[in-house]
């Protein structure tokens, strides 16, 4: 083992993070270009609502049962062979798509390649959380995500060209080819070593004996155990669990359902495609300046919860969007809550939990990501098939507000999110919050 000295220099840390957010970008063209796809597909094989629902929730099953043992493998072997193995998980299940499109062989490979994702994602943000401490990573993570905002950006307005130039086998088929260049740069991502900065409240950060990823061994099961009791009863982690949860089981009815919503109105898939970008792009725009967002909000846990309900707001009006400006304002204002959400719970998680146990606590708020990924397509599918796709897209958005609101009963637990971000020194470690 050797000992870290001094914090890793600047350059280098952006530098990683530029591979590694390259890499993560690319992998989300490839899956957004497919993911609306999926129940538009189901559509054309035959499938009813309630179907549609159970496909599009079969992505987050097998996640759902591995996000936490995903993240503890990735604080076991590091982030750089984690990210490979999803990649080349993704091409294979789009290619198995495009070449044997079936409802039987849908729902597999969406599990597959949910999982596959799973392992990107729960890669990619633990390395990007571990490269700095303080504001700079409050802004790393900014930049992190914007990225993968682009990529999102880019892929649901190709897949919906594809879609309508080709159809949709070949638009599987070209999606499995592109999903080659991720994994082509992930090759050039370097793991990092850990260093542990769980310091006292206040207090500064210490440096650790750190080990390279590869080299950290597996802790007993019980001891694990433990550490998830204890993560779990931090209250950063909290917060991130329930928004993210939140968010993306409001975000189900609009996944699984909205492509169906706009074809319905009488729309090509191009523009259910531009739709999904519009919200990506407004995702992508806002967070380059969330430093200064937080700072004008008063705190973390006010950009949250406004947020979220902007989010609420964007779900719920969906009905009543049909005009292909409301569409748009409504996937503006829904990309810029959660282009919020998402970067400020990771942050609420990192800035929390001890380095060396990072990734097991991003996977179990992964783990709440994929719960709602699950649940909401089924219950919302069962509503679409009784009452319609409009009265989905309202319960969606009544149950994110709802959620957003009882967030004010832990209002005094996550008091450390309302710290303004520039009061916590780069050189500082977070205290805890217990």
């Amino acid at each position: 083992m050797r000992r870290i000295e001094q914090p890793q220099a600047e350059g280098a840390g952006w530098a990683h993070l530029r591979v590694m957010s390259l890499a993560t970008g690319l992998s989300f063209v490839v899956i957004t270009l497919t993911r609306p796809l999926v129940p538009l597909l189901a559509v054309h094989l035959g499938a009813r609502a309630a179907e549609v629902g159970a496909v599009v929730g079969a992505y987050a099953l097998v996640p759902l049962l591995l996000a936490v043992p995903a993240g503890a493998l990735v604080d076991r072997v590091g982030s750089r062979r984690i990210f490979l193995w999803g990649s080349l998980g993704i091409a294979v299940g789009l290619a198995a798509v495009g070449a044997w499109p079936s409802l039987p062989v849908l729902v597999v490979t969406q599990a597959g390649v949910g999982l596959s994702q799973l392992l990107v994602i729960v890669a990619g943000q633990t390395y990007a959380t571990s490269l700095a401490r303080g504001v700079e990573r409050e802004a790393q993570l900014g930049w992190y995500t914007t990225l993968v905002s682009a990529g999102q950006l880019v892929g649901p307005l190709v897949g919906g060209v594809l879609a309508d130039a080709l159809g949709y086998g070949p638009s599987f088929r070209i999606a499995a080819f592109l999903g080659l260049l991720p994994l082509a740069v992930g090759f050039a991502v370097h793991d990092v070593p850990r260093r542990s900065e769980a310091g006292a409240p206040g207090g500064e950060a210490r440096l650790a004996e750190a080990e390279p990823p590869g080299e950290v061994r597996s802790a007993p099961r019980a001891a694990r155990g433990s550490a998830i009791r204890r993560i779990a009863g931090i209250g950063g982690v909290r917060l991130a669990v329930v928004a993210s949860f939140s968010i993306n089981f409001a975000m189900g009815a609009r996944q699984g359902f909205y492509p169906l919503y706009v074809q319905n109105l009488g729309y090509p898939a191009t523009l259910v495609g531009s739709l999904l970008s519009l919200r990506a792009l407004a995702s992508m725009s806002v967070r380059p300046f969330m430093v200064r967002i937080v700072a004008a909000a008063g705190g973390r846990f006010r950009t949250v919860f406004g947020s979220m309900l902007l989010g609420a707001a964007a779900v719920g009006i969906t009905p009543w969007t049909r005009e292909p400006l409301g569409l748009a304002l409504a996937s503006v204002a829904l990309g810029v809550g959660i282009g919020l959400v998402h970067p400020l719970s990771m942050l609420a998680v990192a800035e929390t939990v001890a380095e060396e146990e990072r990734g097991l606590a991003l996977g179990m708020r992964l783990t709440g990501n994929r719960l709602a990924q699950f649940t909401s397509p089924v219950l919302f599918g069962a509503v679409a098939e009784a009452a319609g796709l409009e009265a989905a897209f309202v319960a969606g958005g009544l149950v994110l507000a709802a959620a957003t609101f009882s967030l004010l009963f832990w209002r005094a637990t996550f008091a450390h999110l309302d710290r303004w971000p520039g009061r916590q020194a780069a050189g500082r470690g977070p205290g805890r919050d217990g």
